[in-house]
Parts: structure tokens; C-alpha cells; sequence
């Protein structure tokens, strides 16, 4: 959790002392959890009075025949400012969607000329103009269209207006965000008001890797102070282009593909006759101007840029009558992939001011942050490179633990178990704790595979709690899980009320077992058949139903049946109260080995049958598993040029039934030897859907009907449609 604090009220999860002059203060009742001791303070001085917060639109002036200029807005007058009161960088913003747009009158064409805000800092901070088009939820504010850092003096406590080097023109399909960027050594800089928030629109704020509703992330009801000065278009200029803008990057090269079709229309419908230009621009900044062009046209482009990244693209058409609306699109060009961060707090009220930033050769990529809660997920999109890891301290780091893992799901970094007093989580650390050099591995397409076998209160599955120690195999049938590849996690369904963090070792392996016959030692799956894919400490909380566990060695599921094997050597402890959820199976497909006294060994049988048993119960799981997601073209490969005909291919039409059999060699399809590639059609006098993957040496094309023998050199022109995957 980040301690946001407003500068007068002091408002946040947790709410500190802030002494502003002019305003007196009372202490309420200090409010105590556990170890953790928090005091609320409020101030108690006269707020001005402020506009409501559904008045969205401000005339300033009219022009004939046009639509008004317009200040577009969610907030009230200013009354506060929010920061966390030390060094930070966030950015904050003002959504309006496509139907707010409408509502407030605002046609395609029109302009966002200015932006104005109100900052308070007293620290060094730089501020940077954001404006962003086409988002599609709170979350997510699609492509940074233009970017600018303030350079002009400011004023605290005062609405300060910056004029546009280059207005945004508005394209109303699509969300507006205005945001400026905060780089702050200290202090609140962001003004805000005291209305009650427009959720999701008024009050947003991009945190620690991930945007938020100042509510979500700080408790706190406000606005804002952020505005935009929309400028009526000329009925002129042009639309959009009909085929919107495309930006496809080119492997792992540092080239992106740039496609669109020029517009045909200005906005208010009329044909274009003619184009000045086409501007195409990235990150904000023209990089091609295209003079000889005309409506209509289909555009190329081969961006080559920089260095590997995220890059924001857009293309206008320039007219007689001024810039026209643009379409945008963004590329991660060269090659990165996602880092991810399984984040949890111990006590579960968030990381409290503790993050830890992300840095490849010498860039900050994202810094997460677990905001609230016990549970959380985040994602920084980083290149190959050197990797480093900086711990950010805040309060109570015992508490924060994470696993960091590639797009494959390969753990790269875990942290210590998370504890409710020192030592534990990331206790004792601070700065850089991590370096590695990092490679961008094949994207994996990572599902959830849920075996719900039952809502029945069990203790045996997967762990034997009415003893000390236990070990206990489940098999699970391949149609139950549903889906092959690898393995990353597992997570058993607790419903214990009492949080317990126990010893846990897991194995996995395939097995051509459907059941288990008897209780004894050698119907157990020898260890020799399995994997050892975890060992460690497991904290298990009914708070989250599903205890995850991400594995130390990921397993490779080719299908058929699984053993999941779990030893928990506690020595002491045991419970006879139901700690799992799970079902009945037709047949025992569970098997277990307990005592109280020594710990357990798989393999290792040395107490007499009685410390055995079968059983149909059988435990809940779910599996993460990484599914190959490998890119795919559709292409059409043509065998044979010949113009001779014949009655005897694909079929023998002589015959008013015939069975023909053609060889096509590799080398006549145009494969690729060493890639799969799947034929999903053929193409001759029929067309048939293929299923399943073809050997790349011989493909034999089969035409069915009844069997006549013969044979002949001729063989059709056919075109295979085959999706590659490369």
C-alpha cells in the first residue's frame, strides 16, 4: 500500500499528520491493529464553494455557424493537492469516453489546443503533458498521442494553462485521456478538488506499474484538477483513414511495418478531392511525410527505429483546410517480453510504501506494487538485457513477498515467505538485491485448468492433517485437466478458517495408472516416474480460497494421466478438522502414508500396512499451464504450374466412382523442413478442411470414393492453405 496523502486532510489508507499553516487540527481516537498503531487527523478549515461535478463543459466564447470553444472537464475549483510526500513519479488523468464526448457535443475534427492544471510543489518536479486516444476501460488509455514538458513557470494553488505545441485533433470513436506526468523529489504536487469523484473518469492515476481510481488506491474522493480547451474543427478537414493505421513489428529486428488506406471523406462527409500530405508520426514527432498520395490509397511504411521498445504511432492527412483527424497504433517493436510479479501481503492490507522498480542495461522499465489486499498481479514489458531488481523500502517489508517469471513461466527471482514479524518477506533489504542476464523467451499463452472434482469437506487431499506427517498421491485423468504444456503452478482449495504455513514437497509425473488397487507401498508411483517440482513453505489462507504455488522447476504435461504427490513432514500439529474441499470419485484414485513420530521419505516405507489407505476422495486443484502460443501466418503454397489436362486427378471422372492416391513432395509444397506447419485446406476441382499436422517429408492427398487400380504421372495443380507456425 502507497501512503497518499492530500496536503491539507492527509487522506489515505493510512492518514498522517500534516501540518499546514492557517488550519487548525484535531486528533481523533488513535486506532490500533495489532503491532501497527494509526492516527487519523482532519482539518478543519472553510472549503470554497466548487462547481458540481456534472458540470463537465465550460463555454468560452462563441463562433458563427460553430460549435462553442469548450474547457472539457470532471472537476470542481481546487481545494487540495496529493502526493506520497517523498520522491515519486506517476502520472495522473481525466478520462472521457466515446459517449462522453458525445453527450458534451464534441465532433470528430474538433481540437485540444490547451490544457491547464493545478500543481502545488515545493520540491524539484517536472511535469509533462500526456494526452492519450483510444482507450478502452480505466485501466487501459490506449496510445500516448502527444507528449510535452511544461517549460513555462508555474503557479501553486492556481489553474496554469499550457497551449499545445501541436493540437490533438479528436477523433470521437475513440476515449480522450489529458494527463500530466509527476517527477517529484517530494512533497503533493497534483491538485485535486472536493467533489465526490466521477469513478473512473475524474480521478485516475497510473501508480507503480498499473493505473488506479484514486479510490481504489488511496481511500480518497476527489477530482483531478485537469482540463482541456477544445477548439471547433473546420468542417473542411479530413476524417480518419478508412483503413485504420497498422504497426507490425518485424521479428526481432528493430523494423516495424506500417500500413494504412488514406481517407475518402472530410468529417462532415464530403469527398476529398485531393491531399497535401500524409504526416506520419511517432511518439509525437513526425518521422515521414508523404506529398504524392491521394484519398484512398493504400500506405506502407517501414518504421526502423532506435533501440527495442514500445512505440506510439499516427497518421494524419494534412488539406487545404488544416490537419485532419488522425488514426493511432502502437508496436512493441524488437525483442521483449512480460516480466510478471505474483505479489502477496502477509497481513493483507498491501506492500505498504515498499515496490521494487525494474531496470534492464541502465532503464527503468515499471516499478510495482502490491496497493491493497493480500493478493495481487503485475506485469513490466522489459528487452533482453542485463536484469536488475532495486528494492524501494517502505514500512513493515516483512510482510511483502513475490515471485518474478519470464513469459514461459520460468522463475526468475522468489522471495522469501511473507510473515507477520521480522524476519520474513523482503525483511533487511534495500536497493539493488537481484541482477541477472536476461533473455526474452517464446511467449506462452498461460491458462487456468480447474479440476472441481467437488464442494466436500475433506482432511486427506492433498495434504493428511490427522497426522504429523504424510504423503499423499492423487492421479488426475487427462479430460479432467483439459489442456497440455507446461506446467507453472498448482493451487489447492483451503477452507480452513486458521491460516497455516507448513512444509510442502511436490512431485509430478504421468502415469498409466487409472486407480490405485490396495493399500500398499508398491501401488505408489515410484519417484523414479516423477519430477520433484517443489519444496518449501507454504502459507495457506482461507482469505483466498486457492492456495497458489509456483513451481521451482516447471513441469512438461504431454497429456495422459498426472500423479500429483505431496509430502508434509510437520512433526507436530495435527487436526482432525476438514481442511480441503474436493469429491467422491468412482474409484480410489488417492493413495497415503502417514505417522506422527519420523519424517517421511518417498520410497521410503518403513511403517507396517496399517499406515496405509486408499480412497475415492479426492482433492480440488487447479494447474497453470504455459500453452505454446507461437505466432501464425496463413500462406498459399502452389504445387505444379502444368496446363495439360486430365480426367484421372484429383479423381477419375471416367469412372462415376474412383479412389486416386498423388505423393507431393516437401520440396514440391514449399515447406519449410524443422517448423510445424498444419494444412487446413487443399485446393483443386474440391476443397477439403484438414485436420491435424502433417510429417514435412510426404503428403498423400487422398480422394475417396471405391477402388479402382491404376496408375499415372499426371498429378493436379493444387494449392495447400497451411498455417505456419514459425
Amino acid at each position: 500500500m502507497i501512503k497518499f496523502i492530500t496536503k491539507s486532510v492527509c487522506m489515505a489508507f493510512i492518514f498522517m499528520l500534516c501540518v499546514w499553516s492557517g488550519y487548525a487540527q484535531d486528533v481523533n481516537k488513535p486506532k490500533v491493529r495489532g503491532e501497527k498503531v494509526f492516527t487519523s487527523y482532519y482539518s478543519e478549515n472553510e472549503r470554497p464553494l466548487s462547481f458540481s461535478s456534472s458540470e463537465v463543459i465550460e463555454e468560452e466564447g462563441e463562433m458563427p455557424d460553430r460549435a462553442p470553444n469548450k474547457w472539457l472537464r470532471w472537476c470542481g475549483q481546487n481545494y487540495d493537492a496529493i502526493g506520497t510526500g517523498g520522491a515519486n513519479d506517476f502520472i495522473v488523468a481525466a478520462r472521457f469516453t466515446a459517449v462522453d464526448l458525445a453527450e458534451k457535443s464534441i465532433s470528430s475534427g474538433d481540437m485540444l489546443t490547451k490544457v491547464k492544471f493545478v500543481p502545488y510543489y515545493s520540491a524539484t518536479t517536472t511535469f509533462t503533458i500526456h494526452i492519450y486516444q483510444g482507450g478502452t476501460s480505466p485501466t487501459s488509455p490506449g496510445t500516448l498521442v502527444h507528449t510535452q514538458t511544461v517549460t513555462q513557470p508555474l503557479f501553486n494553488y492556481e489553474y496554469n494553462e499550457v497551449e499545445l505545441d501541436n493540437p490533438v485533433v479528436i477523433n470521437t470513436s475513440q476515449e480522450l485521456w489529458i494527463a500530466y506526468r509527476v517527477v517529484t523529489t517530494g512533497g503533493y504536487p497534483a491538485g485535486c478538488d472536493d467533489n465526490p469523484r466521477v469513478a473512473g473518469k475524474g480521478d485516475l492515476m497510473y501508480f507503480g506499474g498499473a493505473w488506479y481510481d484514486l479510490w481504489s488506491l488511496a481511500g480518497i474522493s476527489a477530482n483531478w484538477n485537469i482540463e482541456g480547451f477544445v477548439t471547433p474543427a473546420n468542417s473542411g478537414v479530413a476524417d480518419a483513414p478508412i483503413v485504420p493505421l497498422s504497426a507490425t513489428s518485424v521479428g526481432a529486428t528493430l523494423s516495424c511495418n506500417l500500413e494504412w488506406s488514406n481517407p475518402t471523406h472530410t468529417v462532415a462527409g464530403t469527398p476529398l478531392t485531393n491531399i497535401t500530405k500524409m504526416v506520419l508520426k511517432r511518439d509525437g514527432v513526425m518521422i515521414k511525410e508523404f506529398t504524392s498520395t491521394s484519398p484512398g490509397a493504400s500506405m506502407f511504411y517501414v518504421d526502423n527505429v532506435p533501440a527495442v521498445g514500445v512505440y506510439h504511432y499516427s497518421v494524419h492527412a494534412v488539406t487545404a483546410a488544416g490537419d485532419g483527424v488522425a488514426s493511432i497504433t502502437e508496436a512493441v517493436v524488437g525483442d521483449m517480453c512480460h516480466l510478471t510479479f505474483d505479489m502477496r501481503d502477509a497481513y493483507g492490507d498491501g506492500w505498504n510504501g515498499n515496490s521494487c522498480r525494474v531496470e534492464v542495461d541502465g532503464i527503468t522499465y515499471g516499478t510495482v506494487t502490491l496497493a491493497g489486499g493480500a493478493f495481487g498481479k503485475a506485469e513490466v514489458l522489459i528487452p533482453s538485457g542485463q536484469l536488475k531488481l532495486y528494492w524501494n523500502t517502505g514500512s513493515f517489508p516483512y510482510e511483502c513477498e513475490f515471485t518474478c517469471y519470464n513469459g514461459k513461466g520460468d522463475i526468475i527471482y522468489k522471495s522469501a515467505p511473507g510473515s507477520l514479524s521480522s524476519p520474513g518477506g523482503m525483511s533487511g533489504i534495500s536497493g539493488l538485491f537481484y541482477t541477472t542476464a536476461f533473455a526474452c523467451t517464446t511467449p506462452c499463452n498461460s491458462k487456468e485448468f480447474t479440476v472441481a472434482v467437488g464442494s466436500t469437506q475433506q482432511n486427506i487431499s492433498p495434504i493428511y492433517h490427522f497426522y504429523n506427517n504424510s504423503y499423499v498421491q492423487q492421479i488426475y485423468d487427462a479430460s479432467e485437466i483439459g489442456g497440455i504444456g507446461t506446467i507453472t503452478s498448482v493451487a489447492f482449495n483451503y477452507i480452513f478458517s486458521t491460516p497455516k504455513t507448513e512444509p510442502v514437497t511436490i512431485y509430478l509425473g504421468h502415469t498409466t495408472k487409472n486407480n490405485y488397487a490396495s493399500a500398499t507401498s508398491g501401488e505408489f508411483v515410484p519417484v523414479s516416474q516423477m519430477q520433484l517440482v517443489y519444496s518449501g513453505q507454504v502459507a495457506f489462507n482461507a482469505i483466498n480460497p486457492w492456495t497458489t504455488i509456483d513451481l521451482d522447476v516447471p513441469f512438461e504435461y504431454t497429456g495422459g494421466n498426472l500423479v500429483v504427490a505431496v509430502v508434509s513432514n510437520r512433526g507436530s500439529g495435527y487436526s482432525s478438522t476438514n481442511h480441503f474441499l474436493g469429491g467422491t470419485m468412482p474409484t480410489n484414485q488417492t493413495i497415503y502414508y502417514y505417522n506422527d513420530n519420523d519424517a517421511i521419505t518417498p520410497g521410503d516405507f518403513t511403517y507396517p500396512s496399517s499406515y496405509f489407505a486408499i480412497t475415492q476422495s479426492k482433492g480440488n486443484i487447479k494447474f497453470n499451464i504455459c500453452v505454446s502460443d507461437a505466432p501464425c501466418i496463413d500462406k498459399d503454397f502452389i504445387v505444379g504450374t502444368g496446363a495439360t489436362s486430365g480426367y484421372e486427378i484429383p479423381m477419375n471422372t471416367y469412372y462415376q466412382r474412383s479412389y486416386s492416391q498423388q505423393i507431393y513432395d516437401a520440396a514440391d509444397i514449399g515447406m519449410t523442413p524443422g517448423k510445424v506447419e498444419n494444412i487446413t485446406s487443399i485446393s483443386s476441382s474440391v476443397k477439403i478442411s484438414m485436420t491435424g499436422r502433417s510429417a514435412l517429408g510426404i503428403l498423400i492427398f487422398r480422394l475417396m470414393s471405391s477402388l479402382i487400380n491404376s496408375f499415372s504421372k499426371q498429378k493436379p495443380t493444387n494449392t495447400f492453405i497451411c498455417r505456419m507456425y514459425v
